[in-house]
């Protein structure tokens, strides 16, 4: 895997092609985000930001020739871009839990803006709903009524916010990853079981989570999708430092991970008040210790 990706960054036009090929799917898009990443933290963020211009460039011009939609482009530049800074954080203060810090903090007052600025999200993404479902609709896979829609469409901002800060950390996750593969120093897995939210975001997150349970309406829905998230993001920072210190291997995680897929219910609410509980009375250092 190293050889791989030092032959991906021994030349920019690599990292463009590279990083234009794989944001063309949104199966692939966080590994081109992970590329320029990486590409930020063994080069330099200056050549990470040209290498994500030149990259949005080519994807406008495969975006005029077959007729897709060019404002997709520069909409993917301002992704990297926001990467690209997280990892320039990175690289400048060596520490992956203030990246992931700024990131959420960033989600929490963008979803507090939006709520107070946009009253009625449902009208404003209805139309977008409406045609997302349209073709399961004309297929018979799925029947979806105007309240169905109105009710999803309601919930976008927060969708919205969630998957940006998902892409986000899933790419800066990567990248750093991979740099470690690349310096022989791996230092994601020790720095993501030590991240935790801090009290000026996790009061926020709390703030939003309260809020959410509290209040009615969408605004409300919105901040309780996007707290809940964040301190999700800290409850697998728990589970994974618990899994570490109690030596029992990965079988304990893979546990986890597939509850919250087959039992999500139940698994992902526990693991948001994991994160929640852990970031004002340090749940990992009190379990610990017991060990």
């Amino acid at each position: 895997m190293s050889d791989l990706l030092t032959w991906a960054l021994a030349f920019r036009w690599r990292v463009v092609s590279l990083s234009a090929a794989l944001a063309v799917s949104p199966v692939t898009a966080p590994l081109a985000s992970a590329l320029l990443v990486l590409c930020c933290l063994e080069k330099t963020p200056r050549q990470a930001v040209l290498s994500a211009v030149m990259a949005s460039a080519l994807l406008a011009v495969l975006a005029v020739i077959v007729g897709a939609r060019v404002w997709s482009a520069p909409a993917t530049l301002v992704g990297w871009l926001l990467i690209i800074g997280m990892a320039a954080l990175v690289r400048r203060f060596a520490s992956l839990n203030l990246a992931l810090q700024l990131a959420s903090l960033m989600a929490l007052l963008g979803i507090v803006v939006w709520t107070l600025l946009v009253t009625d999200p449902g009208s404003v993404f209805e139309p977008l709903v409406t045609g997302l479902l349209q073709p399961l609709v004309s297929q018979g896979n799925l029947v979806a009524d105007s309240e169905m829609v109105r009710q999803i469409a309601e919930l976008m901002p927060g969708i919205m916010v969630v998957s940006i800060l998902a892409t986000l950390l899933i790419s800066l996750a990567l990248g750093r990853y991979w740099h470690g593969l690349l310096t022989g120093q791996q230092q994601f897995a020790a720095e993501f079981r030590q991240y935790r939210l801090g009290r000026m975001t996790g009061l926020i997150g709390s703030a939003a989570l309260l809020a959410g349970y509290l209040l009615d309406g969408p605004g409300a829905s919105n901040l309780l999708v996007v707290a809940g998230a964040v301190f999700f993001v800290q409850g697998l920072a728990v589970a994974h430092a618990l899994v570490k210190a109690s030596g029992l291997g990965k079988t304990p995680l893979l546990v986890l991970y597939l509850a919250m897929i087959f039992a999500a219910q139940l698994a992902i609410p526990l693991v948001l008040a994991a994160g929640l509980v852990d970031n004002w009375l340090d749940l990992r250092a009190k379990l610990i210790s017991r060990n």
